[in-house]
């Protein structure tokens, strides 16, 4: 036998491996489903994208809502958070609500951007409380604003439209000034 045919006797061999689950899903009319398994409700997500709008909303660019910031957020606390952190993050949201009530007898996503801005400028005093007796545990403001500065800025409208933005620059130059009204530069 020749090498030439042992290697494609062997990679028929690994192709028949690799494609059989995937061929009888064909003939057996599998249809794969959206993902179910999300921790957060509808409702929960919509509270997320209205917290990132408000913390990046829209000016002579898109804001957070425009860019999937919520949606982002959502995969990453899903994907990459502690079950432990996941809860305290839920909580969290629920404590937004809690505070839109008590203050504005609404909730958050019904406040006026003003009334929004108010309870997020608490949540963001009490966190740097918290941090001060130095608590333990995810803490909700820090997070959900990392990820929304994280997957605005990583997005493409907060790469091209948001920050100056060149593809292939021509070359590395270490320290550029900035010129007065420039953007600052997205890393690609």
């Amino acid at each position: 036998m020749q090498r030439r045919e042992i290697l494609q006797a062997v990679a028929l061999l690994l192709g028949n491996v690799v494609l059989s689950p995937a061929v009888a899903r064909v003939l057996d009319g599998y249809v794969p489903q959206a993902r179910l398994d999300s921790i957060f409700k509808p409702s929960e997500v919509a509270l997320m994208t209205e917290i990132a709008d408000t913390i990046i909303p829209e000016t002579t660019t898109p804001g957070a809502k425009a860019a999937g910031v919520g949606e982002f957020i959502k995969l990453m606390i899903d994907d990459c958070y502690k079950p432990e952190d996941q809860q305290a993050f839920r909580a969290g949201l629920a404590e937004v609500d809690k505070q839109a009530q008590g203050l504005y007898k609404k909730n958050y996503v019904d406040c006026d951007k003003k009334a929004r801005v108010d309870i997020l400028q608490r949540m963001e005093a009490q966190a740097y409380a918290d941090r001060q007796q130095a608590k333990s545990g995810l803490n909700f403001w820090f997070t959900v604003k990392e990820l929304t500065l994280t997957g605005y800025f990583t997005s493409e409208i907060g790469a091209k439209q948001a920050l100056e933005y060149v593809y292939v620059p021509a070359k590395y130059e270490a320290c550029i000034d900035l010129k007065p009204g420039q953007k600052a530069w997205a890393l690609s």
